[in-house]
């Protein structure tokens, strides 16, 4: 440590800060070595020699090293480089450069290099330990401002704040200046006698967040009644959020079904709140697939079907994740994939009853086969078991719904056809024509709808027919 006065700046009011909030938070629990985000400007500067001391006053095993990502946009980035290395030998510290070429830029400059900056952190950080770690200086002040910043664009509890400790791509990125500001940044820097430079852009009106920046934040911390204070709001809106959130994932993750799907029955579903249902939905989708982020419409839409239960409005999708309520729960998977594993059943055969009727109208065509059930889910309308003793599998036939007046419905009414179909959202012109399943003159099912109430439920363990509808058909599409 080349640092004067260690002794001293070990009770500088920012570092006491700073080391109480990585106690608390177990920032670098895990730690064996840290990559340290050193741009040369005076955060990253106060980042490096605030981690350097920390490793001496804790006497931690962990490893630093810094590390330099030049862009090659400005002629003068070179000096960056010169203070950021400087910076680094002066506490002892290993550094590395990351050279870039961007290539020109009109628009978003900003946005672009940042993220080629991040995934050249995030790339060496990889290559040197097994349990990568990055810490970069983000302080309170821009936390203060990326809160108001995404509240301008549209952000939920859980993107409002920056969080501490967020693990991204496999890397572990932790901020451990959240608690203070950029003013005690410059003092604490000044007082352990750094240099740093300054980025020319950052004074600039053209970038929208500069302009919040220097024309907003100053009032607000102005008029708050001490700067920390906003700041101590902010990291326990980030608490609250990542609270919730481990529990909705907690949620999500006890109700993953086989197969790659996930079910949740109705009195678990319907014992949470609807904001939690949105949060439970949200991680469900990230358990299925983590590389596809579903958007906040999409989840607003998928909870509004849910809970008005409407026989029309069974399914929403978004391109890729499909979500769908059936009479049992909610159910969730990805869509078009191999085999579709979204289907939890074990295929045995094609289902051997007479098909004259499976061309409707020259709409589509109903494609029929025999499986296993393998999941609760199965319990759907797209299923019906074929193995009750009540039913004589060998009388099953497929007839148009013409050929009937009423339905005997699961809770005893006597349904007239023509009323069934058009609760199942079948549209008018198919409903003459539409197929159903029979016992012989019974009618049992209609294909992908409403049960009568002779008609067995699909049940795991039990063999059963599916149905299948080309094109889908949405009240009757899985």
């Amino acid at each position: 440590m080349a640092l004067e006065n260690p002794a001293m700046l070990s009770q500088h009011a920012l570092f006491k800060r700073v080391l109480l909030f990585m106690q608390r938070t177990s920032m670098m629990e895990g730690a064996n070595h840290i990559d340290v985000a050193l741009s040369g400007g005076v955060d990253s500067v106060c980042l490096l020699a605030v981690l350097c001391l920390a490793r001496q006053i804790m006497q931690t095993t962990w490893t630093l090293r810094a590390h330099h990502v030049r862009h090659g946009l400005r002629k003068d980035d070179s000096r960056d480089e010169r203070t950021a290395r400087d910076a680094a030998q002066t506490l002892g510290v290993p550094f590395t450069l990351t050279k870039l070429s961007l290539g020109p830029m009109r628009t978003h400059v900003e946005e672009c290099a940042r993220e080629a900056r991040y995934r050249a952190l995030f790339e060496r950080a990889r290559k040197k330990s097994k349990n990568p770690f990055l810490a970069v200086a983000h302080h309170g002040d821009e936390n203060l401002e990326t809160a108001l910043w995404r509240l301008g664009r549209g952000c939920g509890l859980e993107g409002l704040c920056l969080s501490p400790r967020r693990v991204l791509d496999g890397v572990t990125v932790v901020r451990p200046l959240l608690p203070v500001s950029k003013a005690e940044i410059v003092e604490f820097v000044r007082a352990c006698g750094l240099t740093w430079t300054e980025d020319p852009t950052n004074a600039s009106s053209e970038y929208r967040r500069n302009r919040l920046r220097h024309s907003v934040l100053p009032l607000l911390i102005k008029e708050a009644s001490a700067p920390d204070v906003i700041y101590r709001s902010l990291l326990n809106i980030r608490s609250d959020a990542e609270a919730e959130s481990s529990l909705a994932q907690h949620f999500a993750k006890r109700h993953l079904a086989p197969q790659h799907t996930w079910f949740c029955p109705w009195p678990d579903w319907n014992g949470v709140s609807r904001e939690a249902r949105a949060q439970i939905l949200r991680h469900a989708a990230r358990c299925l697939m983590p590389a596809h982020e579903v958007t906040a419409s999409w989840i607003e839409k998928a909870v509004e079907r849910m809970d008005r239960r409407a026989q029309s409005a069974r399914l929403c999708e978004d391109g890729v994740i499909r979500c769908m309520w059936a009479r049992e729960g909610v159910s969730m998977y990805v869509k078009d994939t191999p085999k579709n594993p979204a289907d939890p059943y074990r295929e045995l055969g094609e289902f051997s009853v007479p098909i004259d009727h499976l061309q409707i109208a020259d709409f589509g065509r109903l494609h029929l086969w025999m499986g296993t059930a393998l999941s609760p889910r199965i319990t759907s309308t797209r299923s019906i078991d074929f193995d009750a003793q009540s039913i004589r599998y060998d009388r099953w036939s497929i007839r148009p719904a013409s050929d009937f007046q009423t339905l005997l419905a699961t809770d005893g009414r006597e349904v007239k056809m023509r009323e069934a179909l058009r609760s199942q959202g079948v549209p008018d012109v198919l409903r003459p024509c539409w197929p159903v399943l029979c016992n012989g003159p019974c009618p049992l099912w209609i294909l992908g709808g409403m049960r009568s109430l002779h008609a067995p439920m699909g049940s795991p363990g039990k063999n059963a027919v599916f149905v299948d509808f080309q094109p889908a058909i949405e009240f009757a599409t899985l």
